[in-house]
């Protein structure tokens, strides 16, 4: 899934070189607490701040960051030496309405601090150690409309339920959750405004939980990459008007009878890459009139003649 608003600016900052990408925004690479205190003395006005692999970042650097109480976006990876209450810090932060947060140490501690965040619009939470106790916390969030919960593998079968209590999201990833069934998505029937849904890597979804899915209304984008689906259970996407984007990467379960179901549907994009569609199945999509893109890498059963053929019609294909 993308990350909405402006693309963040190319600039890296190496250790203690900080330089500015664009006006208000600032990304860095390997920023220490140093680096840190010195963003917050020469961009007091900061609104958008992505620091990668910052490992050696401490709290007292945090500090450093959460004392811009301009910043409005905040995205943050590795950081391997920052606890939980150097992460709670961050509710201190009056205006942010956007968090990510890769690979960082969130706790429920931490999750029960970024509740505090009444103007959170988005979360995206990557190998966090929260368990059911801290998503509770979560759902106390007024106004998050988007949430990725990718990796959290201690929330165990408690996601689906609690995010029940959270009507109001309009974008959902939960991938890598292993402990999750196809029953517990019907804890999804309150998400009624859910545009967007991610269960990419859920190896037992199959017809019974896509049944729940297509109990979304508004739903365009569904991400089913890498889970075990079938053809067959395709055909609930039917009762999806909205859906335009499908994304069926290493579906190995995928073939030609999976395109001669979609045939007709108003789908705009669509991955197909490392499935098992062959030339007689691509033939199908010139059925989908609304097609404007899709992906083919690595789709052995192709021959370059029949690609050919589909990119005349006017669709871009990834290869």
């Amino acid at each position: 899934m993308v990350v909405q608003g402006e693309p963040w600016p190319r600039t890296a900052v190496l250790e203690d070189s900080v330089q500015s990408g664009s006006e208000g925004s600032l990304s860095c690479i390997g920023l220490t607490d140093e680096g840190a205190r010195r963003i917050a003395e020469e961009h007091p006005g900061l609104t958008r701040l992505r620091a990668c692999n910052a490992d050696k970042l401490t709290d007292d650097g945090m500090a450093a960051i959460c004392s811009l109480e301009s910043l409005e976006e905040v995205d943050l990876s590795g950081l391997l030496r920052v606890t939980p209450p150097g992460l709670g810090a961050l509710a201190r932060l009056p205006r942010l309405h956007s968090l990510a947060l890769w690979d960082v140490r969130v706790d429920d501690r931490a999750a029960a601090a970024l509740s505090e965040l009444p103007g959170l619009h988005r979360l995206e939470l990557c190998g966090a150690s929260i368990t059911g106790l801290g998503l509770a916390s979560l759902a106390q969030l007024p106004e998050l409309r988007a949430l990725h919960l990718s990796r959290c593998f201690q929330l165990g079968t408690a996601p689906l339920s609690l995010l029940s209590r959270m009507p109001q999201l309009s974008e959902l990833r939960i991938d890598g959750c292993p402990d999750c069934d196809q029953a517990s998505l019907g804890w999804l029937a309150p998400l009624q405004e859910l545009e967007r849904l991610d269960l990419s890597t859920w190896d037992r979804l199959g017809a019974e939980g896509l049944d729940h899915v297509a109990g979304l209304p508004r739903l365009a984008g569904l991400d089913l990459s890498q889970t075990a689906v079938t053809d067959e259970d395709l055909e609930q996407l039917w009762r999806l008007p909205l859906l335009a984007d499908l994304d069926l990467t290493w579906c190995t379960q995928i073939t030609d009878q999976a395109l001669e179901i979609l045939t007709g549907h108003r789908l705009r994009r669509l991955s197909l890459c490392t499935t098992r569609i062959t030339d007689d199945g691509l033939a199908y999509l010139a059925d989908i009139p609304s097609l404007q893109w899709v992906d083919l890498d690595g789709c052995a059963g192709l021959s370059e003649q029949s690609i050919q053929e589909l990119e005349r019609t006017g669709v871009c294909v990834r290869r």
